[in-house]
């Protein structure tokens, strides 16, 4: 695994031993969200990949522009945190990790997450939110959920 030491320019040697300095990974790789398809209403996601640090660091996750909540580094091959509620279909994800100043970033052409409705709910088109059809529209024909 490849690493970078980031130092200051010291002007003298007192001040090479004596100067603070950021240690930084590569930039973090997502591999895999576990669930790739998490329920469009919230999920508990584990984000697997490299580079996210070799000790407890601060982690930031967004999904779609949205904070994944309760972000917390596991170690430097995962992350986990818990999306909100958000519409259906493909979100972009950004990971800061490991002291990067720049986060990794995939697109949502990529497709890596895609919100979606899960079993038993209103199977919402992109850009909807879920909807329990029983629940929040009484005597409303449900056959197309996925009951």
């Amino acid at each position: 695994m490849l690493q970078s030491i980031s130092l200051g320019m010291p002007l003298t040697m007192e001040e090479a031993y004596d100067a603070a300095y950021t240690f930084a990974f590569d930039p973090p790789f997502v591999e895999a969200i576990v669930s790739n398809t998490p329920d469009a209403r919230g999920a508990d996601l584990q984000i697997r990949g490299l580079n996210f640090g070799w000790q407890q660091n601060d982690v930031l996750v967004t999904i779609g522009g949205r904070e994944c909540m309760n972000a917390q580094w596991q170690n430097d091959g995962l992350i986990r945190c818990s999306k909100l509620e958000d519409v259906v279909g493909p979100k972009n994800l950004t990971v800061l990790a490991a002291n990067r100043t720049e986060p990794f970033v995939f697109e949502a052409w990529e497709e890596l997450v895609i919100s979606e409705c899960q079993r038993g709910v209103y199977e919402g088109i992109r850009g909807e939110l879920c909807l329990n059809c029983e629940e929040e529209h009484p005597g409303a024909n449900c056959t197309d959920s996925h009951i």
